[in-house]
């Protein structure tokens, strides 16, 4: 008795056989061990696909981490207004928790406002469910005072900080504001 199976097999083995009659691989079968897939070429696709994998995660990380990695800037500012929510978050959270944000800000641009100073504008991390580094967007907005003057340090890409600068629409992360001059004792460490 001949099956399906059996039959596609005879055909694909035709190299005279029109072409209609020549049954091709799905895209799973491609990954596996057919008649039409050897051994070898089910491990090159295979390879093939983690390697595209591999890069695609590489590339990805490269694009969402390393700008905060090596675009650092350190400057002293004084801090002029506070127009962010103390909790946010602008994008949904794993598709489950919605947008959010404590406050709204009164004259920033974007959602989760910003911190204006006296070179520019910077923003807060959003708000995480798991803080793995840096201090916590709630922490810092508590800690900022106007008037006060802190060494901050800000990631990412954006403009860079300078003296007279007006607020932006690209703006770089505020990781962390140490206190300096009268503020130092009412305030603390971030």
């Amino acid at each position: 008795m001949t099956t399906k199976f059996d039959l596609d097999w005879q055909v694909s083995l035709c190299g005279r056989c029109p072409n209609d009659l020549v049954a091709r691989p799905s895209f799973g079968e491609i990954f596996m061990k057919t008649p039409y897939n050897t051994d070898e070429q089910a491990l090159k696709a295979s390879n093939r696909l983690v390697i595209f994998m591999v890069g695609f995660s590489i590339l990805m990380v490269s694009v969402m981490i390393l700008p905060s990695l090596f675009i650092r800037q350190t400057e002293i500012v004084t801090i002029t207004r506070v127009d962010a929510a103390r909790e946010c978050r602008s994008r949904r959270s794993l598709k489950i928790w919605p947008k959010y944000r404590s406050t709204v800000p009164k004259q920033s641009i974007g959602y989760c406002g910003l911190i204006m100073s006296g070179h520019g504008s910077f923003k807060l991390p959003e708000t995480t469910w798991l803080n793995l580094w840096g201090t916590s967007r709630e922490d810092l907005h508590d800690k900022l005072v106007v008037g006060c003057t802190y060494k901050v340090v800000v990631t990412g890409p954006g403009l860079e900080l300078r003296k007279g600068q007006p607020m932006s629409n690209s703006n770089r992360m505020l990781e962390s504001a140490i206190p300096s001059g009268e503020c130092v004792s009412s305030v603390g460490n971030i």
